[in-house]
Parts: C-alpha cells; structure tokens; sequence
C-alpha cells in the first residue's frame, strides 16, 4: 500500500483523478517543519525539510491514500 502527499495541484481531485487515471480519497493533511520555495524556472512549488522551522513553516495539503 502507498500513500501520496499533495501539496499543489493534484490537492484537486479533478486534477489528480486525470493524471493518475483514479479516483482517490483524499484526506486533508500537514507536514510538519517543512517550507514551500519556488522553483527558479518552473510554475510549480517545490517542499524542503527544515527542522529549525518555526511553526508557521507547515505546508498543507492533502493525503491520497491507495
């Protein structure tokens, strides 16, 4: 069994049912002492590790479990 954290796009399950084909139970979820960056060059965000994070450095999203 694999689970899948979305913290962009595929957090709609319109999106996320037309890139994968299914049609996922997505549960609204947190990601503890992580940050959302921008990528240079790219639309999309990317999310880093940060353990020194303050509390304001949780990135939302959505958990599509399988």
């Amino acid at each position: 069994m694999s689970h899948l954290f979305a913290y962009g796009t595929l957090m709609c399950t319109d999106i996320m049912e037309d890139v994968s084909g299914l049609q996922l139970p997505g549960v609204p979820a947190v990601l503890q002492q992580y940050r959302r960056f921008c990528v240079r060059g790219e639309v999309y965000p990317a999310i880093i590790a940060d353990a020194d994070a303050d509390a304001d450095a949780d990135v939302d999203g959505v958990v599509y479990r399988n």
